[in-house]
């Protein structure tokens, strides 16, 4: 299992930083180690440390190692062929039995932390909770689609409505029709008044 493309990316970065650490294993490369396994540390999360061979072991100077949810221990070994350059995508191997050693996570490069907390090496396992979810949130997509679509509609039928041109006619007679109704309310009120008792 090989590890995911941005890890990588942190090592090559800090081993263009550190060319001449790489090869020297006297505690130059401990330190490149350690810059590299903090930076994943703190874009990728816990599961992720340096690890030494057994108790009392020195830690090691060129292993990325991550505790598997299942009680694994994985390490990625980045220097082997000892010629000062870094392995490329190299494979895991399971060192369960060794010692896991936690790492305080350090933004070394002012990275952003990897989206969604996914792990190098793992696919997401998915339950069908996600794919639900998503399932709704197109549901509600589409329901909120089509009730833009109505508010379109009706919006456009009301533009066509003021942009037809006015009939003046017909706005002269409802005009002369409010008119007569005012009148009329005008000419019952009096008349109510004037057969109102005076004290």
């Amino acid at each position: 299992m090989k590890w995911e493309p941005r890890v990588q990316e942190i090592l090559n970065t800090f081993a263009a930083q550190h060319p001449d650490w790489v090869a020297d294993d006297t505690g130059p490369r401990m330190r490149l180690n350690t810059l590299f396994v903090e930076q994943v540390v703190f874009e990728f999360g816990s599961t992720y440390g340096m690890k030494s061979a057994g108790s009392g072991r020195p830690l090691s100077t060129e292993t990325l190692a991550r505790q598997d949810p299942g009680g694994r221990l994985i390490g990625w070994a980045w220097e082997n062929k000892h010629n000062g350059e870094v392995d490329q995508f190299p494979e895991s191997e399971d060192i369960t039995g060794q010692i896991f050693s936690a790492v305080t996570p350090v933004n070394h490069l002012g990275a952003p932390k990897q989206p969604g907390g996914i792990v190098p090496g793992n696919s997401p396992i998915s339950d069908g909770s996600v794919e639900k979810k998503l399932d709704l949130i197109l549901a509600n997509q589409s329901a909120i689609a089509e009730r833009l679509a109505k508010i379109e509609s009706q919006l456009a039928r009301q533009e066509g409505l003021l942009a037809q041109p006015t009939n003046q006619d017909g706005l002269s007679a409802l005009l002369k029709q409010a008119d007569d109704n005012n009148e009329r309310r005008y000419l019952d009120l009096v008349a109510h008044f004037d057969h109102l008792p005076i004290r």
